[in-house]
């Protein structure tokens, strides 16, 4: 089954990166996964009370996200296109997992 929705660990990261600044999902629908059965329904836009927006690939790819990551890792959005071309050549070449983890390592070098 291909993930459509950012794990755990990339999500509740994103959050303590991106804190307050951090975008709301486009989509909150809802999301088929869950830790309690993959056919349990939860609420796509966090996975726990308080807790963190779980993003779809165009979330990630979106100008806003863009900004903000650009924001935090370059000291401006003048780089939200660097941003971009990075994830967006990173899909093409190994999906959503590929993204995951060179956002994890953009905010590790941070």
């Amino acid at each position: 089954m291909t993930r459509t929705h950012t794990s755990y660990e990339v999500s509740k990261r994103l959050k303590e990166f991106l804190g307050e600044s951090a975008p709301e999902p486009m989509d909150k629908g809802l999301d088929s996964r869950s830790w309690y059965s993959p056919n349990h329904a939860c609420p796509c836009r966090y996975q726990e009370p308080g807790g963190f927006p779980i993003y779809q690939l165009h979330d990630l790819l979106s100008r806003p996200f863009c900004e903000v990551m650009s924001l935090k890792i370059y000291g401006t959005n003048m780089w939200d296109l660097k941003v971009f071309r990075q994830l967006s050549n990173l899909y093409f070449s190994g999906g959503l997992p590929a993204v995951e983890a060179e956002l994890m390592k953009m905010m590790e070098a941070k």
